[in-house]
C-alpha cells in the first residue's frame, strides 16, 4: 500500500547536513529550528537514524542489500531506508502521540530518564553521538533529558514536534508529505518497520518511547 510519511525536512534537507560511513549521519544544524525542544528532539530523531543505519548494515538483510557490491550504492542504500524508518517514526509519533502528549506528560517524563522501562525486553548498547545540532547547540545525554523531561512537564513537547513537521528548509525537493513506495518490510526492512510499528498494549500505543528509547540508550 503506497503511503506518505512526513518528511523531516530539518534533519535531511539541511544545507550543512554531513553524511558519514554506512549510511550514518555525522551533523546536522536544523533549518528552521527555533526552539530548545525541537532541537533536542532533533538530536534524537539524528541518534534515531544513525542507531537505525548501524542495525540494518549489521542484519544486512539478503532481500535489501544482498545484491550488493559497489560500496557507494550500498551506502546509499543503507541512508534512504534509515532515512525512511526514521521519517516513519516521526509519521506514527504525530499520529498516535501528539495528540495524547497533553494527557501523558508524567509518563513521557519518566520515559527521558529512563527509557527501555517502557520496552523491557529491548537492550541497546551502541554509542551514538552527535556532534552540533541547531546553531551548534551542544548536546549531550544529560541535556537531551533534561530539556524533554521539562518540555514535557510544562506541555511544550508537542510544540517540538510540530515545529520539526513545520520547519522550512531552502531548496528542500519535498514538501511536508513524502511518498514512499509502501510502508512495509519490502521499503522499511522487517527489523525498520517493528522499530517505527504502534503497539496497542506497549505506553498506549504511542511511538515517542521508541525514539527515546534508541537515543538515549541505558
Amino acid at each position: 500500500m503506497t503511503c506518505s510519511l512526513l518528511y523531516l525536512r530539518a534533519l535531511y534537507c539541511s544545507d550543512v547536513a554531513k553524511r558519514a560511513k554506512d549510511g550514518r549521519l555525522d551533523a546536522v544544524v536544523g533549518a528552521g529550528i527555533i526552539s530548545e525542544t525541537s532541537a533536542a528532539l532533533l538530536a534524537c530523531f539524528l541518534r534515531f537514524h544513525n542507531y537505525i543505519a548501524n542495525e540494518l548494515a549489521i542484519i544486512d538483510e539478503p532481500s535489501k542489500f544482498g545484491d550488493l557490491d559497489d560500496l557507494i550504492e550500498l551506502e546509499e542504500r543503507l541512508f534512504v531506508t534509515a532515512r525512511s524508518v526514521t521519517c516513519g517514526l516521526l509519521t506514527n509519533i504525530v499520529r498516535y502521540d501528539l495528540a495524547n502528549m497533553g494527557q501523558r506528560r508524567l509518563e513521557i517524563a519518566a520515559l527521558a530518564q529512563n527509557p527501555e522501562s517502557a520496552e523491557s525486553d529491548t537492550t541497546d548498547g551502541s554509542e551514538l553521538s552527535v556532534s552540533r545540532v541547531c546553531r551548534s547547540f551542544p548536546v549531550s545525554n544529560s541535556d537531551l533529558v533534561t530539556i524533554i523531561t521539562e518540555a514535557t512537564a510544562s506541555g511544550n513537547l508537542a510544540e517540538g514536534v510540530e515545529e520539526l513537521v513545520q520547519a522550512e528548509s531552502n531548496g528542500c525537493p519535498h514538501g511536508h508529505l513524502w511518498v514512499v513506495g509502501d510502508f512495509s518490510p519490502t521499503t522499511l526492512t522487517a527489523f525498520g518497520l517493528n522499530e517505527v510499528e504502534s503497539k496497542p498494549h506497549t505506553a498506549d500505543g504511542g511511538c515517542m518511547y521508541k525514539l527515546l528509547m534508541r537515543a538515549l540508550p541505558g
